[in-house]
């Protein structure tokens, strides 16, 4: 095999479950997320939670956790 391709296999094989874990966590912060209860506090009122809210969000998805991976080895 290539050298290029055998490195981009194991690279993959690497990340492949770092995706399905993202995209399970995903899954699950969409299925348990109250939209009714987001819209009210991160609206035009928005409040402290709001914010406290969006600034947690925004650090829990700081870039995309499977680029970290390999720099991680």
């Amino acid at each position: 095999m290539l050298p290029i391709l055998n490195s981009y296999l194991k690279l993959l094989i690497n990340i492949l479950p770092i995706f399905v874990f993202v995209y399970f966590l995903m899954l699950l912060s969409n299925y348990f997320t109250d939209k009714e209860l987001l819209q009210k506090h991160m609206g035009e009122s928005g409040t402290i939670k709001g914010w406290a809210i969006a600034i947690i969000a925004g650090i829990a998805s700081a870039g995309p956790v499977y680029m970290w991976y390999p720099l991680m080895e």
